[in-house]
C-alpha cells in the first residue's frame, strides 16, 4: 500500500509537471524582457517557445519573438531620433538600424532613393516614420 506522504508527493510532482507544461506549450512561456538604449525604454514579451502553439492555433496570426523584439528596436529607433544628437546617440542609433534586417532594408531603401552613400542619422530621422513603423499581423 502507498502511503499518504507519497501519494501526496506524487500528487504534487504531477500537477508541477502539469502547469509548467501549460506554461511552456499553451502560454508559450512568456517572459517580460527590455530594451534601454539613453533615455528610450521599451518592454516587449520574449516567448520560450517562439508563441509556437498560438500561432498554430490561430493560423500564422500570433506575433513571433523576431517580431516582437524588431518592434521594440523600432520603438527604440524613433525615440532616439526625437533626442539631441549627440555621438553617443549617433552610434546607438547606426547599431538599431543594423540590429534588425527590416530596418535595415528600410534605411537601405530611403539612402537609396535620396542618393545618400554613408551612414546618415538626418536621413533615418527625417524619415522615420517608414523606417521605424512597427509590425503588425492583421
Amino acid at each position: 500500500m502507498i502511503s499518504m506522504k507519497r501519494l501526496v508527493t506524487r500528487a504534487v510532482i504531477l500537477l508541477t509537471v502539469i502547469a509548467a507544461g501549460y506554461y511552456v506549450i499553451i502560454l508559450g512561456g512568456p517572459i517580460k524582457q527590455s530594451i534601454s538604449i539613453g533615455s528610450c525604454h521599451e518592454e516587449y514579451t520574449y516567448f520560450i517557445t517562439d508563441n509556437t502553439f498560438q500561432d498554430w492555433n490561430t493560423a500564422g496570426h500570433a506575433t513571433d519573438n523576431f517580431m516582437e523584439v524588431g518592434n521594440a528596436y523600432r520603438f527604440v529607433g524613433k525615440c532616439l531620433c526625437q533626442e539631441p544628437h549627440s555621438e553617443t546617440t549617433r552610434k546607438n542609433l547606426i547599431n538599431i538600424l543594423k540590429s534588425d534586417k527590416m530596418i535595415y532594408l528600410s534605411y537601405r531603401r530611403i539612402k537609396q532613393l535620396y542618393r545618400v552613400g554613408t551612414d546618415s542619422i538626418k536621413i533615418a530621422c527625417d524619415h522615420s516614420k517608414e523606417i521605424f513603423e512597427r509590425l503588425a499581423i492583421d
